[in-house]
């Protein structure tokens, strides 16, 4: 996906992959009462989001992903961004950690979603979540030194802790 050019800490809010979503939405129709008119209209205020984002206007991109996400409760982007408002921009790091958490659970291969989680636990100091997530990365196939390439301290005890040394 396209990051945005705004997001310096965090790697931001994106513009998701087409046929993903579009995957998503066609998966399972009957359980998310899911139509094209509302996965439309999501797009609309995910693509409005995004508009208002790269204009500064931080509140209503959240209101505009929220409206996103209520139409389509698929959209792991547009939780990662309101993650990234509210980690960045609204300092509430609990409510940007739930949203992460919500779209690697949604899409368990959202490494975007993973590499902000690890960027939250370092910035909260939290040992045993950078643990966690960095395990979780290199279990996807992220080695070590593209976890450190995004910024992301490694000590040398950490490393071992991670790697059971």
């Amino acid at each position: 996906g396209i990051r945005l050019t705004k997001v310096t800490k965090f790697y931001g809010a994106v513009v998701p992959d087409e046929n993903y979503i579009l995957y998503m939405a066609k998966k399972d129709t009957t359980q998310h009462d899911f139509s094209i008119q509302k996965y439309n209209k999501s797009q609309d205020f995910f693509k409005t989001g995004i508009d208002y984002y790269n204009r500064q206007d931080y509140d209503k991109a959240i209101a505009a992903w929220d409206s996103a996400v209520i139409l389509n409760p698929a959209n792991s982007d547009a939780y990662n961004n309101l993650g990234v408002c509210y980690m960045n921009f609204k300092k509430d790091s609990k409510k940007a950690e739930g949203y992460f958490e919500k779209a690697v659970t949604l899409n368990p291969d959202y490494t975007q979603g993973y590499f902000n989680l690890l960027l939250s636990a370092q910035n909260n100091k939290d040992q045993e979540l950078l643990i966690k997530y960095i395990k979780i990365l290199i279990g996807k196939g992220t080695n070590i030194n593209d976890i450190k390439a995004k910024g992301i301290y490694i000590s040398e005890d950490l490393e071992k802790k991670i790697s059971g040394k």
